[in-house]
Parts: structure tokens; sequence; C-alpha cells
């Protein structure tokens, strides 16, 4: 295995142009999307219309990252994914309840602002936008193409904390982020132990669907 003093400049482009490659379709097509059809149809269309925008180049980007071995489907292998898709919703539910009982969003504007986006649009745009689509584009970028490349310089722990982080930071708030950093743990360890991305894409949208079922009605 390559080691960290192996890692170049290429490995490190490699590494961020997916975040950059991210960021700048993401925000230029939403604030598009939001200037064409805000009013009419509101921040989350829009947001998920920014995210269908992207998926197809984070997805062309993952298609290039070296896998670190064959997947395998057979029944002990569903039962151990299963297990691990539980774990994740599990861990993220309890956080949610965590968050809405604390006081802690009430001293959060960005909190406050990422509620009101994620819950502004019809049941049905929430549930395709943050429980099918958003989750796709997260898990491909931060764990299919961040982890796993990390993963090829670093320790398994190491690239599922840094990939964590980046995906708290992502959130632009501090209840986001420590929500989202200790969530990225569970869906990193599960794909790094699984090597089957839909793992950790089905867990996060099962969670994300519980939240709009139960925590945003």
């Amino acid at each position: 295995m390559t080691t960290l003093k192996d890692f170049k400049a290429k490995e490190l482009v490699q590494l961020l142009y997916p975040l950059f490659l991210y960021y700048i379709v993401y925000t230029f097509s939403n604030l598009l999307f939001l200037m064409l059809f805000q009013e009419q149809f509101g921040k989350l269309f829009c947001l998920l219309l920014a995210a269908l925008a992207t998926l197809p180049f984070i997805y062309l980007e993952y298609k290039k990252v070296p896998k670190s071995g064959d997947y395998l489907l057979t029944k002990k292998t569903l039962i151990r994914d299963l297990g691990f898709a539980i774990l994740i919703v599990i861990v993220g539910i309890s956080l949610n309840v965590a968050v809405s009982h604390l006081p802690l969003q009430e001293i959060s504007k960005g909190f406050v602002n990422a509620n009101n986006t994620l819950s502004d649009g019809e049941l049905f745009v929430r549930i395709l936008s943050n429980a099918i689509v958003i989750p796709i584009l997260e898990e491909l970028l931060y764990r299919g193409i961040i982890c796993t490349r990390l993963n090829g310089f670093c320790k398994p722990w190491i690239s599922i904390v840094i990939s964590s982080v980046l995906f708290g930071i992502m959130h632009f708030n501090v209840i986001q982020f420590l929500y989202a950093f200790v969530v990225g743990l569970i869906l990193g360890f599960s794909y790094i132990i699984t090597k089957n991305i839909f793992v950790p894409i089905f867990g996060h949208g099962c969670t994300n669907l519980i939240v709009i079922l139960y925590f945003m009605n």
C-alpha cells in the first residue's frame, strides 16, 4: 500500500478535485434554479434540481476511483449489509431525537435556515430530494470517492475520520457538523467494511426518510 510519505500532488488533486467540482456545480446551479423557480416551487425544489445537475459529474468521478476489492453478494454479506444499514438508521435517528430536545438549535441560525430549506416543499419533493437524490450524491462523493481515495494512503480509521470531517463541514453550521460527523463515522465504517456503496446510500436515505415522515410533519 502507498503510504502518506508517498502522497504526491497528483493524488492530492484526485482527492480535492471532486470536492471542488461538487461545490462549484452544486452552488452555481442552485443559485440559477433559485432565480428561476424559487417563488413558484420553493427552495428545496431548487436544491433538488441542483443535486440532479451535480450527480452525473460526481458519478463519473466515482467511476474513476480504483475499488479496494470486488463485492460478492451472498446470503452472509446481505445480512451483514442490512445490519450495517440498520445501525446507520439507529444512530441517525437517535441523534435526531437528541438534537430535537436540545436548546442548541435555538442559537444556531444556520441550523434553523437549513431545516427551513429541507422542509420547504411538498412531501414528494422532500422525499425525492432528502431521502433519494441527496443521499446518493453525498455518499458517492464522501464515501465512494473521498474515503476510498484516502484509504489508499491512510489507515482505514484515518480515512473515515477525515471524510467525516469534510462531510460535517459541508453542512455549514455547528449543530449539523456534529451530527453529520458522527453519522459520517458510521457511514464510512460501513463502507470500508462492506465495500458496498449501496449500504451507506440505503442507510443514509432511510434515516432521512424517517426524519421526513416523523420529525418534519
